[in-house]
């Protein structure tokens, strides 16, 4: 009796995520252009009857270079779309293979579907080579795992397999009917969903092409691999035993895609200026990134690299900021900015301005785990007075000052130079507002991050020296 197709939905949580969006952008296919990482040579090995071979790693998930795979035995043929990787026959011979050595590169996510045996799977690319899970090789030989190092052997016994994950779809080489089950695996960008399809049967010679769906229970998901599950009620390996789960490194892509989104909401503050002269290796006409004004005496500015510059006063024309209108931040995107950035500090705060908003945010917990305490609307320096952009510290604060020039600033908590948070000023006595109140918000002060007498007695009574400060 025909047995009746059915399929079910598991979907596999990964614990420790923050974000479940991309911040209203939509869930497409992986950017395969996007960096995720940057490789490392792993602390284990692959040995392999006498010889010792490279492994490396990325986000936790350890990988060999297809130069490895190729000179241990293992062939490769393209059917259509498809890379499918083989054992050597015996009539067939080793081919001369330079073996990848290289780290620190840049490591992207691979788009060339790969069949390893009868397992697909996915690979990074690096350079000019593909990597894929060391487990992967558990297809095609005997394969063991010890704390430092995996060991090959020949398998006693290789089991025949008639069906294979070809060009999009599953395809039965036998001249038999083959009943079985697989899984359609997907990614929504915080778990792993797999869609069973269960009782399926397909005649001798035969293809089912697989439906790839581009939502499930109106999630927009990722399609990943399909793995059979049964053949004739055998159960095969699961895909996690082939390392076909890498949660770190999917982990790691959504980490830098959920940045890069990030970075649209708060862009880079820029100052633009042109060089009115050539001074060393700036041209004249050239147009450079101003990073702060010493008065009247010097400007800095940024090279390619970033390289903080020191030139004469009259040597830039300032052009002007990239000022634009941007909405308020939600306290989401605020706390994952700060979470995803990796940013930390030495005492239980964070204080980070925007200088795009004119907002300045507290944080409380530690690094990896920031909430949100509070928002404080700001005034930072003009064009020509620039706050420095970078990473500071609270360095030790002052009660008040500027008596001596007519006006009293409140509440000073000093990062850099004579660059600090504080009140707005006040007359001498520190009881009539001067200026500043209803500027807040706005890039008018002297290069000073001015507050709110409130929001700065805050900063001065509750963030303690040595936390850090992120001005952006």
């Amino acid at each position: 009796m025909m047995r009746r197709p059915n399929f079910f939905i598991l979907i596999i949580c990964i614990i420790g995520l923050s974000c479940n969006v991309l911040y209203g952008e939509e869930l497409k296919g992986f950017d395969t252009n996007l960096v995720i990482g940057h490789l490392v040579e792993s602390g284990q090995t692959l040995k392999f009857k006498e010889e010792t071979f490279s492994l490396y790693e990325v986000n936790e998930t350890t990988l060999l270079p297809i130069e490895t795979l190729l000179t241990i035995g293992v062939k490769f043929d393209q059917i259509g779309d498809t890379l499918v990787f083989s054992r050597l026959g015996k009539e067939e011979t080793l081919a001369e293979i330079v073996p990848y050595s290289g780290t620190e590169v840049d490591v992207r996510l691979g788009e060339q579907p790969i069949l390893i045996g009868y397992i697909p799977t996915y690979h990074i690319k690096v350079e000019k080579t593909m990597m894929i899970p060391v487990e992967t090789l558990g297809v095609l030989y005997d394969l063991t795992a010890t704390s430092d190092s995996y060991r090959l052997e020949e398998l006693v016994y290789s089991e025949a397999n008639y069906l294979q994950i070809l060009n999009g779809s599953i395809v039965n080489s036998s001249a038999y009917p083959i009943y079985f089950d697989y899984i359609d695996m997907y990614w929504d960008g915080e778990n792993f969903i797999d869609l069973y399809m269960k009782n399926q049967v397909l005649p001798p010679r035969c293809e089912k092409k697989i439906e790839i769906q581009p939502t499930i229970e109106g999630k927009a998901v990722i399609y990943l691999n399909t793995y059979i599950e049964t053949i004739q009620d055998f159960q095969m390996p699961s895909p996690e035993s082939y390392g076909q789960r890498p949660i770190p490194l999917y982990n790691g892509y959504m980490k830098v895609k959920r940045i890069k989104a990030l970075e649209k909401i708060f862009p880079k503050f820029k100052v633009t200026a042109k060089m009115n002269y050539k001074v060393g290796q700036f041209e004249n006409g050239e147009e450079v990134e101003l990073w702060r004004s010493e008065k009247g005496q010097y400007h800095v500015i940024l090279d390619e690299k970033g390289k903080k510059v020191t030139v004469p006063l009259g040597s830039i024309t300032i052009i002007g900021d990239n000022g634009q209108w941007l909405r308020e931040a939600t306290q989401k995107e605020l706390e994952d900015y700060v979470n995803l950035k990796d940013y930390e500090s030495q005492t239980e705060y964070l204080l980070w301005t925007d200088l795009l908003r004119q907002r300045t945010y507290a944080f409380k917990g530690e690094k990896n785990q920031w909430e949100l305490v509070k928002v404080m609307k700001c005034s930072t320096g003009k064009d020509k007075s620039l706050t420095p952009s970078g990473h500071f510290e609270i360095e030790y604060k002052v009660p008040y000052f500027g008596m001596e020039k007519g006006y009293r600033c409140k509440n000073a908590s000093v990062i850099f130079r004579d660059y600090m948070y504080h009140s707005i000023l006040f007359d001498k006595t520190g009881e009539y507002v001067k200026s500043g109140l209803y500027q807040l918000g706005s890039r008018v002060s002297h290069g000073c991050i001015r507050l709110s007498e409130e929001d700065s007695g805050w900063i001065y009574k509750n963030i303690p020296e040595k936390t850090k400060v992120y001005i952006e």
